[in-house]
């Protein structure tokens, strides 16, 4: 049996809720926090990569269709949740601009949280 590099084998089931993201950012900041419960609902211990993907609504170049903004691995026991909060550079959002410069460009991000690039709930951030 084959799986993608973000995609492991676990002998449980996990469960995503209560996503946190804040409304907007900054274009100066350091960072903003993506926060989510994640639940183990299967009957045995695991472990979980909670996996967080950002997509560039629209940007002034092309930019790929997303890409992993962080991401951070939980130990939970049967039956167990826990708020798992990733940090994010907003200095990842930057882009390549057409006059050589790194910026982060204002704009909507649509920011996907879950175990793989497949597989997540979503909702966005404005960078202003």
């Amino acid at each position: 049996m084959e799986f993608r590099t973000e995609q492991g084998l676990s002998y449980t089931t996990f469960g995503y809720s209560n996503l946190r993201v804040p409304t907007s950012v900054g274009a100066k900041s350091k960072t903003f926090s993506v926060t989510v419960n994640v639940k183990n609902t299967g009957n045995k211990a695991g472990k979980e990569v909670v996996q967080v993907y950002l997509t560039d609504v629209q940007s002034s170049v092309v930019t790929p269709n997303q890409f992993l903004g962080g991401f951070q691995k939980v130990d939970l026991a049967a039956g167990q949740a826990k708020d798992v909060t990733i940090p994010i550079s907003v200095e990842n959002l930057a882009v390549w601009t057409l006059q050589n410069s790194f910026v982060v460009e204002a704009g909507v991000f649509v920011v996907k949280i879950g175990n793989s690039a497949q597989s997540f709930a979503s909702t966005n951030v404005t960078v202003s």
